[in-house]
């Protein structure tokens, strides 16, 4: 109903909206299409493996491995030819038979290992099952002298055992005997090699007949006969992949109703490496991996159904070790472990390749050289490379070739020399390439020919030296030319002429050094030239003026780096990091939390997070300066080596970062970094007893089980020297895991002991302690559930609690006897005291009572005496000698009583004289002779000795002599001989 000319605007309209629409899809079909192609593109290209070796030299029993295992605590095991091996990322421990231990291993050949579900782990060997009690270190043995293929553990916990010759049965542990399958074929001859369960689980076997199904519930199996089977593995289809010693590999449908099979072709590269295969592994990503005899380790392509074949590269360290592989496990942390034969241990960490490597090879297209000194990224997108000592490389990216440029002695448009120090790019897109020795070499791109800008003597116009370190275009055009040794220049690039900086144009500042290291400019169009020998010039382009810093005497002038980041802070490398502060016109050195003031730091770029990359004498940091966090790589991550060159680093314009080292140069884009975010658990993998490694078998050893499971230890004083070994089971660049450690009741916070793995102890005071450590992966992640283990050291008897109280009771006891002994010894004393004061006061009784007797009594006897000469009345005679003579007596007495308290009181001494001691006694015998004879006494002297010449009291002794002879009468009247010694 539309007028003609609106309809046909109409329909052009339409038509232009419908061409737009087709166009727009067409662009999306082109650009699907685009995708898809690289897609494909990129599969079919091989992932670079690069793998760590394990072998004899890292403590292997033996190279040529059979099974490797990982068990539930994340150990890993590896099964020998010649011994059993636990691997802790770090250092290996060795299990073999010994004939003189009955719970060693029953054999050193190690077929298979598996682990139940009760996290108990058999070991398969040539010559017996073994039941490894981790615990006690004990192989319990089982199935004497039989060879094991397999173990699998039914839905029931019963243990399936594969074996040789016996065939297949559940394995009886009371009775340490084999009970046969009942319900399997009747075919004697069926020999299983290797289980595998699907998802119903359904266990499948590979056995010599084929491939064996057995369903536990309904007791019913089926044979699939097909060639001779060794390996299994089930994919997430329930694709069943079985490995063949001569048929190569073998994949079964959901169904089992087909079968294809993947064969050796010597004319087709991607094919099977060999049709002996001896390993299959299915990774976490669904990606097969098939172990062959002589054909190495084969990456199966789902899409092109082919294969990615890697075997021994002599030239390449980081190959495979050995091209038949015997064995294969993908671990818990997606890392793929694969053993050989006669190779070891090969081992591929997806996580640690964060950096890709480039060095030089036997392919001529790979880098001319490994000292990497300079980089540089054309307009056109070009990166060009240089080799101090391999010249000029033009670096292909997407071919990962290179292009060289090398100095030809007798070809003058050849570049000037190998030794490439830098490599600069003007605002016109001339190439100029500074090299040392060869001067200043501009590339003439047309031509793929070099000018060269030398040194000539006697001409001021000329470089001044040819030792160029680098060549640099500031913001108003000035082009800088810095050398070693001849100081600055400046070129003029219309005449061709060089002009050399040794003060300003008003000669009023000048030039320090001669040995020029680098040259930036920052953002305030100061440009910053760095010398070995005259500290850091700046050069103010807007005053023309040169100021100095680092040049105060005494100060290192190590500077290498000047960099400026997107903030336009000013950033100095040298020994330390240093950081420009305007307002004080001073270098400060930046906070030394990544321990940048103990590195030469020789390189520095910033990513697209405002990440400062700074390469160093130790390696490559990743560091941010507002928050400080930081993060250090080095050769375990990919790195070429822990020492980079100097300014050997760029940031391109895809944010791809590249530094240069010694070794090669690396390349990566910072977004790819993936931190590990695995978290290990650590345990304690050895204890030791005055630098003694202690089991629990050795003689007196303080552990009752493994130190791995042991929570409780108890030493004695004498055992207070210990220490304690610990690994974090993780294996992604295991030597950068870090630890902390304290022994609570003796250390209040955590010891950092970075990657050391040891904590020692010395001379620990007895008590109660707890040891502790905790640890984290290689990134830094930290598994906060410390490994804990009581220590409980027991002092000598002398300081136990029973000892001390025993000798404070033993203490008191004699403080008590000896304030009792001498209270006793007091008592006796005053005792002693007052018997001789009694006696003193009887003494001196008598005394004074014989002095009142010896005055009346000498009244008595001088009386009587006169009487006695007056009366001569012979009646009365009788009676006056007796009472004479008594009386007399009595007198004796008395003056002997006196006498004796003489003596007492120390008043009588001794007046000793040397006499004759038998005259002296005859003497006083003689005068008693009558008397003797009257009362029939017989006195005789008996001189044994010599008495002629005795020292002695004359008076004293008379005075004994008579008392002895008074005595003696008393005998009066009776017959007697008494014999005087």
């Amino acid at each position: 109903s539309l007028p003609p000319s609106t309809a046909r605007v109409t329909h052009i309209l339409y038509l232009y909206q419908f061409c737009n629409e087709m166009c727009f899809l067409m662009n999306k079909l082109i650009a699907s299409f685009f995708i898809l192609f690289l897609s494909i593109h990129c599969v079919g290209q091989a992932p670079v493996l690069n793998f760590t070796h394990i072998t004899d030299d890292q403590g292997l029993s033996n190279t040529s491995v059979e099974v490797i295992f990982q068990d539930s605590r994340g150990f890993i095991w590896f099964g020998t030819r010649d011994g059993l091996n636990r691997y802790d990322g770090y250092s290996i421990q060795i299990y073999r038979h010994d004939a003189t231990q009955a719970y060693s291993l029953s054999n050193n050949y190690i077929k298979c290992i598996y682990e139940d579900q009760q996290h108990r782990l058999w070991i398969g060997t040539s010559k017996g099952l073994n039941y490894f009690d981790q615990e006690q270190q004990q192989f319990i043995h089982f199935l004497d002298k039989i060879e094991v293929n397999a173990l699998c553990e039914d839905a029931s916990k019963r243990l399936l055992v594969a074996t040789a010759k016996q065939g297949l049965g559940y394995l009886d542990e009371s009775q340490k005997s084999l009970q046969p399958v009942r319900f399997l074929p009747r075919n004697n001859t069926i020999q299983v090699f290797d289980f595998a369960k699907d998802k119903q689980q359904n266990v499948w076997m590979a056995t010599n007949k084929g491939l064996l199904f057995l369903n536990e519930r309904t007791q019913k199996t089926r044979l699939f006969p097909t060639t001779e089977l060794y390996k299994l593995v089930i994919d997430a289809q329930q694709h069943i992949w079985a490995a063949s010693h001569t048929e190569g590999l073998i994949v079964f449908d959901d169904q089992l109703s087909s079968f294809k099979t993947f064969r050796h072709d010597d004319n087709k590269s991607t094919s099977l490496g060999s049709d002996n295969v001896t390993s299959l592994w299915i990774d976490a990503q669904q990606k097969l991996w098939v172990g062959c005899l002589n054909g190495g380790l084969n990456l199966y392509n789902p899409i092109e159904k082919n294969f990615y074949n890697y075997e021994r590269e002599p030239e390449k360290p980081r190959s495979l070790s050995q091209k038949s592989v015997q064995s294969l496990l993908g671990d818990k942390q997606g890392n793929l472990w694969v053993g050989t034969l006669r190779g070891g241990v090969n081992l591929y960490i997806p996580a640690a390749e964060k950096f890709q490597l480039y060095r030089q090879g036997l392919d001529k297209n790979s880098l001319s050289y490994n000292d990497i000194r300079a980089f540089c990224e054309d307009t056109k997108g070009n990166l060009w490379v240089g080799a101090d000592g391999g010249g000029l490389n033009l670096f292909n990216r997407k071919m990962g070739t290179f292009r060289h440029y090398r100095h030809q002695p007798s070809d003058p448009s050849s570049i000037g020399s190998d030794a490439i120090m830098s490599i600069t790019e003007d605002r016109k897109g001339n190439l100029w390439i500074a090299t040392y020795g060869g001067g200043l070499n501009l590339f003439q791109a047309a031509s793929g020919t070099f000018k060269r800008f030398v040194n000539k003597a006697n001409d001021p116009t000329t470089i001044s030296s040819n030792f160029v370190q680098k060549a640099f275009e500031d913001s108003k055009g000035n082009f800088w030319v810095a050398t070693y040794g001849g100081g600055l220049n400046r070129l003029d690039r219309v005449s061709q002429t060089f002009t050399r900086i040794e003060k300003d144009s008003q000669n009023q500042t000048r030039f320090t050094g001669k040995k020029i290291i680098a040259i930036n400019e920052d953002k305030d169009q100061n440009v910053w030239i760095c010398t070995e020998d005259g500290g850091l010039n700046r050069y103010d382009l807007r005053t023309n003026k040169f100021s100095h810093y680092f040049n105060e005497e005494g100060v290192e002038q190590d500077l290498v780096v000047i960099f400026t980041d997107h903030k336009k802070r000013l950033w100095i490398g040298k020994k330390g990091l240093y950081l420009f502060d305007k307002q004080r016109d001073k270098f400060e050195l930046f906070q030394d939390k990544a321990g940048f003031s103990k590195e030469f730091i020789k390189g520095m770029v910033e990513d697209s997070k405002g990440n400062l990359w700074i390469t160093s004498s130790n390696g490559l940091t990743r560091f941010n300066p507002e928050t400080q966090q930081y993060k250090k790589f080095n050769t375990r991550d990919g790195l070429q080596g822990l020492e980079f060159e100097d300014n050997s680093c760029l940031s391109a314009k895809d944010g791809q970062l590249f530094f240069g080292g010694v070794n090669g140069f690396n390349c990566f884009y910072p977004d790819k970094i993936r931190g590990n975010r695995f978290v290990p658990a650590v345990f304690v993998t050895d204890f030791q007893v005055s630098n003694k490694s202690v089991t629990r078998y050795d003689e007196d050893s303080p552990l009752e089980k493994d130190i791995s499971f042991t929570d409780e230890i108890h030493l004695r004083y004498d055992q207070a020297t210990f220490s304690f070994s610990f690994s974090a089971l993780n294996y992604v660049v295991s030597e950068n895991n870090q630890y902390a450690y304290r022994l609570d009741g003796l250390e209040d916070a955590w010891i950092t002991a970075g990657t050391e793995r040891k904590a020692n102890y010395t001379n620990v005071q007895p008590g109660e302690y707890t040891f502790m450590v905790k640890a984290t992966n290689n990134d830094g992640v930290w598994n906060d559930q410390a490994r804990t283990i009581k220590v409980i050291i027991s002092p000598p008897f002398w300081a136990t609690w029973w000892f001390r109280l025993l000798a404070l009771g033993a203490l008191g006891y004699a403080i008590f006897a000896f304030f009792e002994f001498r209270r006793n010894l007091e008592l006796k004393a005053f005792e002693e005291k007052k018997k001789n004061e009694l006696f003193q006061l009887q003494l001196q009784f008598f005394t004074n009572i014989s002095h009142e007797f010896r005055t009346p009594l000498s009244l008595i006897l001088g009386p009587l005496e006169r009487i006695k000469q007056l009366n001569t009345n012979q009646e009365f005679a009788h009676y006056y000698q007796t009472i004479f003579r008594n009386a007399n007596r009595l007198m004796s007495l008395i003056n002997e009583l006196m006498d004796f308290r003489k003596v007492e009181s120390g008043v009588l001494k001794l007046n000793v004289k040397e006499n004759n001691l038998i005259l002296f006694v005859e003497e006083i015998i003689d005068e008693f002779k009558d008397l003797s004879l009257k009362k029939q006494l017989i006195f005789e002297i008996k001189d044994d000795f010599d008495y002629t010449k005795v020292w002695f009291d004359a008076k004293i002794l008379e005075k004994i002599i008579l008392n002895l002879l008074n005595n003696s009468f008393k005998y009066s009247g009776e017959e007697a001989q008494i014999k005087v010694s």
